[in-house]
């Protein structure tokens, strides 16, 4: 039958001390005429291990029951038991810093919450990520992410895996191998696994003279090797085509609107008095040049000379006009 279980001495039988949650027999009834098999003692009617007790009784002179275990109740500076320590302040052995049980005297354990090697019966149980059911609650690892998914590592060197409990049980570990490292290329990747993305090109992305006319806007981006950076075509820069008018280098040669001769010399539009005078310009369309003049409206023909109704003839129609 399993020992019960037990959070002090008070949750076992008379007979029993509460050890590591469990009680544990001390030994049969005894007395001077039934004596104890060796090396158990008979302690107050009870057979125990010598130096166990369940008062301070059943220890010797100078002696005090800690914990089930008689220790010096006056101490100095390295008179302690190993696992203890002296109280300067009470002169008594008191605990020891601890972080597992190997490095407390038994029966004491490490008491994980403050970290001090305690009697068994006063410590607390604390569920630890061992794969054992440490607080007895019928759940094992609980508050731990064990089987979690998790990651290592940034850049080319993250690498995905599963937690599992760390050695010392007081945490979980990713289990995941990061990837190696390697120098920075100019790729969009983070080869060097520092957290950053190509820093060893500071141009990358600065703006760019690719071509001429309305091929020249360009971009700082990286050689297909890698190696280095390169200037190119932004990806709304235009492509070489047909020339037009328009004052753009639309065949990107470094001439503007060359395939138009006299844009911008003097220019004549109309007849007669609606003559007017202008400069050779883009129609607008960019599909040829025209003449940027505005012709006046026509009049009545009169007797002056001149062609007012501007229809390329003068004075036409007037019988009578002399000049």
């Amino acid at each position: 039958m399993d020992d019960p279980a037990c959070l002090s001495d008070r949750d076992c039988p008379s007979v029993s001390v509460c050890v590591r949650s469990r009680c544990v027999a001390l030994g049969a009834a005894c007395d001077d005429a039934r004596r104890c098999p060796s090396p158990d003692v008979c302690s107050r009617g009870a057979c125990m291990r010598p130096g166990r007790c369940r008062d301070s009784v059943q220890c010797g002179p100078s002696e005090a029951c800690v914990g089930n275990v008689c220790l010096p109740s006056r101490c100095q500076k390295g008179s302690c038991p190993a696992g203890t320590t002296c109280d300067p302040d009470l002169g008594v052995c008191g605990l020891s810093p601890c972080t597992d049980d190997h490095e407390c005297i038994s029966p004491w354990i490490c008491d994980l919450v403050v970290r001090q090697c305690r009697p068994a019966g006063e410590v607390t149980a604390v569920e630890r990520c061992d794969g054992r059911d440490n607080d007895l609650d019928g759940v094992v690892d609980e508050g731990f992410e064990v089987g979690a998914k998790c990651e290592v590592a940034v850049g080319a060197c993250r690498r995905e895996g599963r937690r599992a409990c760390a050695p010392d049980g007081a945490d979980t570990n990713c289990e995941a191998v990061p990837g190696t490292e390697s120098p920075e290329r100019c790729d969009g990747l983070d080869n060097d696994c520092d957290g950053e993305v190509d820093e060893d090109f500071p141009d990358l992305g600065a703006p760019c003279v690719a071509g001429r006319g309305v091929c020249s806007p360009g971009r700082v981006g990286c050689r297909t090797d890698g190696s280095a950076t390169v200037c190119g075509p932004e990806p709304d820069a235009g492509a070489a085509a047909a020339e037009r008018c328009d004052g753009l280098d639309n065949d990107c040669d470094g001439e503007v609107d060359e395939d138009f001769p006299g844009l911008g010399l003097s220019c004549v539009t109309g007849t007669g008095a609606c003559r007017a005078v202008g400069l050779l310009r883009c129609d607008g369309r960019g599909s040829g040049a025209e003449c940027a003049a505005a012709p006046k409206g026509p009049t009545e023909e009169r007797c002056d000379g001149l062609d007012n109704d501007c229809d390329g003839e003068v004075d036409e129609g007037l019988a009578d006009c002399r000049l």
